[in-house]
């Protein structure tokens, strides 16, 4: 199986999974006592936070006038989207710690990712029990060299940084933005219908140049370390 056809594949089992889910449980489950991560607290990051086209911006607007009233959703901001190419770590540093990024990491993002486009294309919804993503398929030389960077910060110093932020395959599989998160075990019964109504629209493609950076998980407060 190529890259391409395992993308699909994890895609497919994902919206395939969070379907059944749905058929079982009409409720939206128990409210989440806690955030989704902490609201202050910044994360290393290095991801692309590209500019919209119309479709993506009309999906924005439609999503916050379907949750207009709903305080458990949270919808992002157009100037919040962003999608991870490989995450470093989780929520630990204040933004006065910039000074303490590893040197390890600022020379593996040159030696990789220093101006290096990052090419998002075949965007479509996804849904998880709770999010709503948009996710797509990566550019080949953006697939390689994110496997290449994923090799390079496992041999050094921010190797456990790195593992502490992930559950499963480092890196992940999907290519993605998250654009709803819903604080409750499972997403209302509006939200499910708008993901299948929409399931196969195509919502076209992403470009921007990598960037290596200290934000919190809605890309409001972000230091561009480089």
């Amino acid at each position: 199986m190529g890259w391409r056809q395992e993308i699909q594949q994890a895609y497919d089992n994902a919206q395939s999974r969070t379907e059944a889910l749905w058929q079982k449980s009409a409720d939206i489950g128990v409210r989440r006592a806690t955030p989704f991560f902490h609201p202050t607290l910044l994360c290393q990051t290095i991801a692309i936070k590209p500019p919209l086209n119309s479709k993506i911006l009309a999906l924005l607007a439609q999503l916050r006038q379907l949750t207009e009233g709903d305080s458990l959703a949270e919808v992002m901001s157009s100037e919040a989207i962003h999608f991870t190419y490989l995450a470093i770590g989780t929520q630990k540093y204040g933004p006065e710690k910039a000074q303490d990024i590893s040197p390890d990491l600022l020379t593996i993002f040159e030696q990789c990712c220093a101006d290096q486009p990052v090419h998002i294309s075949g965007l479509r919804l996804l849904a998880l029990a709770d999010q709503i993503l948009l996710a797509g398929f990566p550019d080949e030389h953006s697939y390689w060299r994110r496997q290449d960077l994923t090799a390079r910060v496992l041999g050094s110093s921010v190797r456990e940084e790195v593992l502490a932020c992930h559950k499963g395959a480092i890196p992940q599989v999907f290519w993605h933005s998250t654009l709803l998160r819903y604080n409750a075990e499972r997403m209302p019964t509006a939200l499910r219908q708008f993901v299948i109504d929409h399931i196969a629209d195509d919502y076209g493609e992403v470009l921007s140049t990598l960037r290596l950076v200290l934000t919190d998980y809605r890309w409001e407060r972000t230091l561009y370390l480089r």
